[in-house]
């Protein structure tokens, strides 16, 4: 994401929001979401419960 956007996103949600909105992307953007969604058994999913 640009500076600009992250500027815009500070702005509008306020630092600490946007702070941990950007960790979390990062985290779900990262190989490691992916692999330790799949790897649990289904039944412990959330799309499982629903």
């Amino acid at each position: 994401m640009s500076v600009e956007a992250n500027r815009r996103f500070e702005a509008i949600l306020g630092a600490a929001a946007a702070e941990k909105l950007g960790s979390l992307a990062d985290d779900v953007a990262s190989q490691d979401f992916p692999d330790a969604y799949v790897s649990k058994p289904a039944s412990s999913t959330e799309s499982s419960k629903r």
